[in-house]
């Protein structure tokens, strides 16, 4: 009868601290706006020793346009678009290697590239660009088994 007593208020217990301990906050996070997964990048190769670089440089322009398309008004984005004095390197925060093949005749690379939010607004504001970005506010989430 003890026994049962107590096993009772252990499960009850458990509960409450289970609760307690995995009560987090769960916010969406900002910087995924800023940011483009496996960007594809295909250069024809003739054994030029610049050839990563000219990936990384063709790979900071096709990023920055997916997220200029996820952020700005249409009409802005194709201001953009037909833009050729943006300085892609000084925009972008840092750049993940996924994938690179080099043959004798092309060059194929995967990159991940993470752009500056702070920059990037920067930049939109510099150009008088409407953008916009979907924040959510903190939910509580209760884990229960």
């Amino acid at each position: 009868m003890i026994y049962q007593f107590f096993a009772k208020h252990i499960k009850q217990l458990l509960a409450v601290m289970v609760i307690l301990f995995f009560n987090f906050p769960v916010m969406a996070n900002d910087d995924l706006f800023f940011s483009e997964m496996h960007i594809e990048v295909n250069i024809p190769y003739a054994n030029n020793s610049n050839v990563r670089n000219l990936a990384i440089s063709k790979a900071e322009k096709l990023a920055f346009e997916k997220i200029s398309k996820k952020l700005l008004a249409p009409n802005d984005f194709n201001q953009i678009i037909k833009s050729s004095d943006i300085n892609y390197e000084y925009l972008v925060e840092s750049i993940e290697f996924v994938d690179e093949k080099i043959s004798s005749e092309t060059y194929s690379g995967s990159f991940n590239v993470y752009f500056s939010p702070f920059k990037v607004r920067e930049f939109y504001d510099s150009r008088s660009l409407i953008y916009s970005e979907v924040s959510s506010k903190y939910i509580i989430a209760y884990i229960a088994f």
